[in-house]
């Protein structure tokens, strides 16, 4: 297997694509994440990027079958290109995160091509138009990012921020991202340099959040900041509103809760494992186009049997505040609703 050292656009007349990385477990999920980005198309032309080391030929087929025409959709595997380019890596999985994840750091080197590349993780949905993630740089900037939700309040997120102050030593700690949707302008980072600093960064420091902590230290001086609605991370933007003292922060928050582009859900906690989890609705909406939606079905009956705990939980224990309160007697809801 040759060393890839730069992918052709899809499109010549389109000068962005959109990246994905993940591993064969992830396959039906990501097909969820794939329907939706095809549902919010409209018929425009999307290039499509996914880079993996382990897929199957045949999930790659049928997540090929997915798509129409106007979705140009390509796997890469990357096995030799994270030797070559990051050799001796330190790259590691924990927890929830692959060491797939770690992929995305191959962009500034293989997407030369384009102008503009659009990452996504896989457990994203898009619910909006993303045109305006997929335009060029407005200057010099390397990337563009959502603020990381738990930055904004310090009653609700001490500890992250306290982590950040310690560990990451940020210039600007207030623009530490979150990285499941990161905005690359590849015309504009020195893809050699970026792939050294990689290598000594996760060589030399111990970084809880991983490449997601990496990103945030070589980026931050230069990374412009986007608006909320661009990577909606479910698990900690609806509890903040009532935490925000700044009403003009607030009402954007409270915006963007209402019309999200890029749904993220964060944690282990996933819509295909509980119906309490926020706008799950929406994700079992595109599930059900996918051609993995019985197995999708199947397995999230078995996650469902701990709803009721999660709800009483919610109700008796988690609540902080009214919006806590209202929004486990919401989710309590839709759970009774299906007996």
């Amino acid at each position: 297997m040759s060393v890839i050292t730069s992918i052709p656009k899809a499109f010549p007349d389109v000068n962005s694509c959109i990246v994905y990385t993940f591993d064969k477990r992830f396959v039906p999920y990501f097909s969820v994440a794939l329907q939706s980005l095809i549902d919010q198309a409209s018929g425009k032309k999307r290039d499509v990027l996914c880079f993996h080391v382990d897929l199957p030929a045949e999930s790659e087929e049928e997540l090929r079958r997915q798509c129409p025409q106007n979705i140009s959709l390509r796997f890469i595997n990357v096995a030799e290109a994270v030797s070559a380019y990051f050799p001796g890596n330190s790259f590691r999985g924990k927890g929830n995160w692959p060491i797939a994840t770690y992929y995305r750091m191959l962009i500034p080197t293989l997407c030369q091509e384009y102008q503009t590349v659009l990452y996504l993780d896989a457990d994203t949905i898009v619910a909006g138009d993303i045109d305006p993630l997929l335009q060029p740089a407005q200057g010099d900037e390397p990337a563009a990012c959502v603020p990381e939700s738990l930055t904004f309040s310090r009653s609700y997120g001490k500890n992250d921020i306290d982590r950040q102050n310690a560990t990451l030593h940020l210039k600007y700690p207030e623009k530490y991202f979150n990285a499941g949707m990161v905005v690359f302008y590849p015309r504009n980072i020195d893809a050699k340099a970026f792939n050294a600093e990689v290598s000594d960064t996760l060589a030399h420091r111990n970084l809880p959040m991983l490449d997601q902590d990496c990103l945030n230290i070589i980026l931050n001086t230069r990374v412009r900041m986007l608006d909320i609605r661009y990577n909606l991370t479910v698990h900690t933007w609806p509890k903040l509103p009532p935490l925000i003292g700044d009403r003009t922060l607030r009402r954007t928050i409270e915006s963007a809760l209402q019309s999200p582009v890029v749904i993220h859900y964060t944690t282990a906690e996933k819509p295909w494992r509980s119906k309490l989890y926020p706008y799950h609705d929406k994700w079992w909406k595109a599930a059900k186009e996918t051609p993995f939606y019985e197995k999708l079905r199947a397995a999230a009956n078995v996650h469902h049997r701990d709803d009721l705990l999660k709800f009483c939980y919610h109700c008796l224990l988690s609540p902080i505040s009214k919006s806590h309160r209202e929004s486990a007697a919401k989710y309590g809801y839709r759970f009774f609703s299906r007996f």
